[in-house]
């Protein structure tokens, strides 16, 4: 009976332990860039909220603020009543645009 109270005791340990790493997720917190063509578009991220900025030929745009949402490796950012949805994973969110010669663009964290 020991033994069976045991196993089942060490199964509920570990259950919990999945169970709060999975909830845990990535941290998304940060400063994330994305480069291409001599302009730098950069995305920083702080407690539900971010900022977008360009810079461009050494000048520094505001591209405005929003907020996001992290659910599991999924990343929601709004910006007024536009949202787009893409992945975040390993330090990096990858994001598709879509339309006319349709891309992905990818921002790494700093």
């Amino acid at each position: 009976m020991k033994k069976v109270a045991k196993v089942l005791c060490l199964l509920a340990v570990a259950l919990c332990v999945g169970f709060s790493l999975a909830a845990c997720g990535e941290n998304a917190e940060g400063v994330y860039e994305y480069s291409a063509n001599g302009m730098t578009m950069t995305l920083e991220l702080k407690e539900d909220k971010f900022t977008m900025k360009m810079t461009a030929n050494e000048e520094t745009k505001d591209l405005g603020t929003g907020t996001y949402k992290v659910d599991g490796d999924k990343i929601t950012l709004t910006m007024g009543s536009t949202s787009i949805t893409g992945t975040l994973k390993d330090g990096k969110i990858t994001i598709a645009m879509e339309g006319e010669g349709s891309t992905e663009i990818t921002y790494t964290k700093k």
